[in-house]
């Protein structure tokens, strides 16, 4: 986002070269109130580059990772249907599914979406209805070749023929796959990192539960930033280490633990009571009435995503604030 950034001077004084006596106390209230304003807006101004709104970085993650960073007001964002079948299968880890179905809470209390959860021992016991696909592995060697024959699968089941472009990932990856005239579908697979004995990949097993899931549900691919994220979606690449190799070994796993967010984050919440909010104003899903929802609702939405946030029901989610 381009932001306008012009120097702003206030004059506290007439320039008649002395103050009344009878001013000073009202004077001294006055700095006192004005000081920490100052310094707020100066560290906003030092930390994110631009004098804050409030709204402003949010909004520039709204449009960025929904919008591709466009700002065509009539470009219509992508929404679900509200309700739709997820079918989870594959997992050995408890603590993983608690995590999955606690995402799906969050999901269910902040927006108008209901998704009927199922467990399976594998894709092909997915009923044909399946909207969401979540396979929960243990990153074994021949995974990749496990997910193109899972997506193939899933493809035929619903009638697509369109090639699609994945990355594959054994640690995490998701997909949305859209084709004119079918119904869409999703997938998300997920390393559980079962038995992990290293304190970077029981993190990154937490992690990566909620950054699948919910950049599926927002349909929305990494932003790569330079700054400190505020975001799971947000990503801080380990400085001159190719992406390839990012994952490869255990230094490069700690170190961009130590760069991005261990879970997902205050904004993380408002994206999806954004995207999925019940307000007649952004019925259509175009963006322009989104941006002016977001610019007219905003600390509403933060209030309300600071209180699922704080909940203790959701502790294992938010185990750390960002």
């Amino acid at each position: 986002m381009q932001l306008d950034l012009r120097e702003s001077h206030h004059q506290f004084f007439s320039g008649r070269g002395f103050m009344p006596v009878l001013r000073v106390r009202a004077l001294k209230r006055f700095m006192t109130w004005l000081l920490p304003v100052s310094i707020a807006a100066a560290v906003s101004i030092v930390m994110f580059g631009f004098p804050s709104r409030g709204y402003d970085r949010f909004e520039q993650i709204f449009r960025q990772s929904l919008a591709s960073g466009s700002y065509d007001e009539n470009i219509q964002l992508n929404r679900w249907a509200s309700r739709f079948d997820v079918c989870i299968y594959g997992g050995r880890s408890e603590s993983t599914k608690k995590l999955v179905l606690l995402f799906f809470d969050i999901v269910r209390e902040v927006t108008w979406l209901r998704p009927t959860i199922g467990f399976k021992p594998d894709i092909v016991a997915c009923p044909n209805s399946t909207f969401l696909y979540v396979h929960l592995h243990q990153g074994e060697e021949n995974f990749n070749q496990t997910a193109v024959g899972e997506l193939a699968l899933i493809m035929t089941r619903a009638g697509m023929t369109k090639p699609i472009d994945a990355r594959l990932s054994q640690y995490g990856m998701g997909l949305s796959m859209i084709e004119i005239g079918l119904e869409p579908r999703l997938y998300v697979a997920i390393n559980e990192f079962e038995g992990a004995t290293l304190e970077v990949d029981k993190l990154l097993a937490r992690n990566v539960v909620q950054q699948e899931l919910l950049q599926v549900l927002l349909n929305a691919s990494d932003l790569k930033v330079d700054q400190t994220p505020v975001s799971i979606i947000e990503e801080r690449r380990v400085p001159n280490v190719p992406d390839s190799e990012d994952d490869a070994d255990p230094k490069n796993r700690t170190e961009r633990a130590k760069l991005n967010v261990p879970n997902m984050c205050l904004y993380d919440v408002m994206l999806l009571m954004t995207l999925y909010a019940r307000d007649e104003s952004i019925a259509d899903a175009r963006l322009g009435p989104y941006i002016r929802y977001i610019r007219k609702n905003f600390h509403k939405l933060e209030q309300a995503a600071r209180a699922v946030q704080n909940n203790p029901r959701y502790h294992e989610i938010f185990s750390s604030r960002c």
